[in-house]
């Protein structure tokens, strides 16, 4: 009741099962296993990202200390922080905090930040 076809697709043989629908699930774990070893090889060259992956892991973010040096882009990063806090109210309630005023979404409201999130070590979590 399967009739099987091989497809080369973007390098991944697919197999099209069409009374199942499970080309999707044959597909995905070909590209899955082809990912998993991408990741693998990713942490076995970089100490450093091992070490942030790690921390992810454990408690579910990772702290990039001194990822920034520059002063200028420090300043520059503080100065627009400052200035879009005092364009925002404070909380409206205890659960928000009262006296705590919140920016969401830095990096499309200004390019300021743009260096942070490229960062070739954010860059490398994102990848993995």
């Amino acid at each position: 009741t399967i009739d099987i076809e091989k497809e080369h697709h973007r390098g991944t043989e697919v197999h099209q099962h069409f009374d199942t629908g499970s080309s999707f699930a044959l597909q995905h774990s070909k590209a899955e296993h082809s990912f998993q070893k991408t990741r693998d090889q990713l942490l076995s060259n970089n100490t450093q990202l091992r070490q942030d992956v790690a921390a992810l892991n454990t408690h579910g973010f990772v702290v990039l200390r001194n990822l920034i040096t520059d002063k200028q882009t420090l300043h520059k990063a503080n100065m627009e922080s400052k200035k879009m806090l005092l364009e925002v109210p404070f909380g409206r309630n205890k659960f928000e905090g009262r006296r705590t005023r919140r920016v969401h979404n830095l990096t499309s409201k200004t390019r300021v930040f743009d260096e942070f999130v490229l960062h070739r070590r954010c860059l490398n979590i994102l990848d993995y």
